[in-house]
């Protein structure tokens, strides 16, 4: 009998440790696997990290390439899987060498892709040349007007608006009540950054990244084509994306895009994504003439958006604002032209 309680005992009391082994060990086990889990994925990242990093490393040791196509690729990067990194490795790099000798940017929107070249770059000596391309920019620009959504204007004031320079602009500028961490770039800036060359465009790239960029949290800079249209490009700090605003359904976009990249670049290759240049949609003119008081009209509509808060929501015009915009352009043409004449 003595034998039979002792038993009993010990099977309980074995009974019950057993189970208050399993019951503590289950959860130290959770954690354990959790850990270990947290543990594979931070490994598996710097694995990833560090084979981008040798990538963007090898397209920056090839001297004169363009190097859009790293911000974009680097998606296509990190979803490889650990096992094939090494064995992909090559097979990557001979497609983004290739890749970066396209002229054509990935990143690109399709309608432009067709359209967009590099840029041929001014010289001093090329005066004589560039002066035979205006006609075709004027060509161009009537073309554009020809498919304008908007009639053609007969107010007596368009006759006027022939004479909007930068200087013009740039005074506007000045007129304009803006908001800390705001600044309106020179109108001749941009246009000046395109025919620079080589090491001095590189210079002046990093010069406003440097001053310009990185101090002020919106940045409004008026671009002109071969003095033959005015657009508006607006850089955001905060998301590192320039909105691109033209009221000729966008001709000047194609032509500064490669520049822009070129600032987005060289400000930081990580911070880059498929959206850093936008085209935001614009109120058209109706006229060749108006380009630069369309220019003025946004911008002021954005300051003013900007003072509210509304840009947080969206920097697209919509058709309920484009009115708007309208009675702006009106405005600041009767005030110019009362100012000039």
């Amino acid at each position: 009998m003595n034998i039979l309680v002792f038993i009993s005992f010990f099977l309980f009391i074995f009974f019950i440790l057993t189970r208050f082994f399993l019951f503590y060990q289950h959860p130290q086990k959770q954690i354990f696997l959790k850990e270990n889990k947290k543990r594979k994925e931070i490994t598996l990242k710097e694995l990833k990290e560090k084979f981008v990093d040798e990538i963007r490393s090898h397209i920056l040791s090839l001297n004169s390439k363009n190097l859009n196509i790293v911000p974009y690729r680097n998606q296509i990067y990190l979803q490889t899987n650990r096992k094939d990194l090494d064995n992909k490795k090559q097979e990557i790099l001979t497609e983004i060498t290739n890749l970066v000798n396209s002229p054509i940017s990935l990143k690109q929107p399709k309608e432009f892709q067709k359209k967009s070249q590099k840029p041929k770059l001014r010289n001093e000596n090329d005066k004589s040349k560039s002066n035979s391309e205006e006609p075709n920019q004027e060509k161009n620009k009537e073309e554009q007007l020809k498919h304008s959504p908007n009639p053609k204007e007969t107010n007596k004031d368009n006759q006027q608006n022939a004479w909007m320079k930068g200087d013009d602009i740039y005074s506007f500028y000045c007129s304009i009540d803006k908001k800390e961490g705001m600044l309106f770039l020179d109108p001749l800036y941009l246009g000046d950054l395109v025919n620079k060359q080589g090491e001095k465009q590189v210079y002046s790239i990093e010069n406003l990244i440097k001053k310009k960029l990185n101090r002020n949290k919106l940045v409004f800079i008026p671009a002109n084509r071969k003095n033959c249209h005015w657009s508006l490009f607006v850089y955001e700090r905060e998301t590192n994306i320039f909105h691109h605003y033209d009221s000729l359904n966008g001709l000047n976009f194609s032509y500064f895009y490669l520049l822009c990249e070129k600032i987005l670049i060289n400000k930081s290759l990580k911070s880059l994504s498929t959206n850093t240049i936008k085209e935001e949609r614009t109120p058209q003119q109706s006229n060749g003439d108006d380009c630069g008081v369309y220019v003025m009209a946004i911008t002021q509509f954005l300051v003013e958006r900007y003072k509210k808060n509304l840009l947080r929501m969206s920097w697209e015009i919509g058709d309920s604002e484009k009115e708007e915009i309208h009675k702006l352009v009106r405005e600041i043409r009767r005030t110019q032209n009362s100012a000039k004449f």
